[in-house]
């Protein structure tokens, strides 16, 4: 089940608290300073002739969410003295499900609450969490999910010179966890002209087209865990590594267009590159011990040898987001999506990535 609040701000007292009736009280008092300043907020520092305000403050959104991460762990062996025909590459991929999740929100001028819950079969659960305005974003995305599916790939020739070039789906003996939190931020340079919410919460409308250039930041933190004993080969494998916790904070610029090519229709696209600043990897490696004799891993184990940490230096990503918006007079229709890849290395031995993508459509009615 997925919980999704998208607005740390709970204003949802409004609703139960009518403003008019209560206006000789000091919460009538408090509450109607507070809509006040966000109905000035929602149009202080923009050009109207860009950005409009909608006359209906409310919103009750219904939602629709799909979501999937994809996990590469890639091992090489070769260079050996004793082995010197020796030369594999070992590609393991794991991933979630295609979750798929439906909600609500309600909300005033974009500040709100809402409840979203799973509607398929699924293997972990994610929370988010995001704050927006006019020309900023802050997201948060906390996942963690289990899996016994492994999809390897084998290639290269091994001390007898035989040559592989193998493609197999496994299930592991006992799952594979993985937690990863990502936290992303932007700051548009023009919030005058040009309004994030109108692209992605809809609180304001953009009704001339216009572009921004933006900073952004980024902290990606994923442990992959699969120290069990019964899964001492796939350590083998993965140069004894049990685990792996992928720390990394990047920073970029880039552009933001919102395009305006009919009324009430709207486009946004998102660019921004980004250089990780910050590349760390901690792994735990095991001593290892396979007993091919034995079946069912009934004999097999690992013992937890030492911890190392290791600094990938500096890398390149792109963040990329884009949405389409199209408003009635009193209701409208938004999808938008999101895709980013992480990738990291953990010496001689290795490397990976890990690749988060989401997509999102909501139809609201404005009040």
């Amino acid at each position: 089940m997925q919980r999704e609040i998208n607005i740390i701000v709970i204003l949802m007292l409004l609703v139960c608290l009518p403003i008019q009736a209560q206006k000789r009280t000091w919460i009538g008092k408090f509450l109607g300073a507070v809509r006040d300043y966000m109905d000035s907020a929602t149009i202080n520092g923009i050009d109207s002739n860009y950005i409009v305000a909608p006359k209906r403050p409310w919103q009750v959104i219904a939602r629709y969410n799909m979501n999937q991460m994809d996990i590469m762990m890639d091992s090489h062996f070769g260079g050996y003295v004793d082995y010197p025909y020796v030369d594999l590459d070992v590609d393991a991929r794991i991933q979630t499900t295609v979750n798929h999740n439906v909600g609500f929100w309600v909300g005033y001028r974009g500040y709100g609450i809402g409840y979203s819950f799973e509607t398929g079969p699924t293997n972990g659960s994610l929370f988010t969490i995001g704050a927006s305005g006019g020309a900023y974003s802050i997201n948060l995305r906390l996942r963690n999910f289990n899996t016994n599916e492994l999809n390897a790939h084998i290639r290269g020739t091994d001390m007898d010179k035989t040559y592989y070039d193998l493609h197999q789906d496994t299930e592991l003996p006992t799952p594979i966890h993985v937690r990863s939190l990502i936290i992303d931020g932007y700051l548009m340079l023009d919030g005058e002209r040009f309004s994030y919410c109108a692209a992605y919460d809809q609180s304001v409308m953009q009704i001339r087209s216009s572009g921004s250039f933006m900073v952004g930041a980024m902290w990606h933190d994923t442990k992959i865990s699969y120290n069990s004993n019964e899964n001492a080969s796939l350590l083998r494998a993965m140069h004894d590594i049990g685990s792996i916790n992928v720390m990394q904070g990047s920073l970029g610029a880039g552009y933001a267009y919102n395009w305006v090519p009919l009324r009430n229709m709207l486009v946004n696209v998102m660019c921004m590159p980004m250089v990780t600043i910050y590349n760390r990897q901690k792994m735990v490696f095991y001593d290892t011990y396979v007993d091919d004799d034995v079946p069912h891993y009934n004999n097999d184990y690992i013992t937890e040898r030492s911890t190392s940490m290791h600094n990938s230096g500096f890398m390149f990503m792109l963040n990329t987001r884009m949405s389409f918006t199209y408003n009635w007079k009193r209701t409208f229709f938004n999808i938008y999506g999101q895709w980013d890849r992480f990738p990291y290395d953990h010496g001689s031995g290795g490397s990976g990535s890990v690749t988060d993508w989401f997509v999102k459509a909501a139809f609201g009615v404005r009040f």
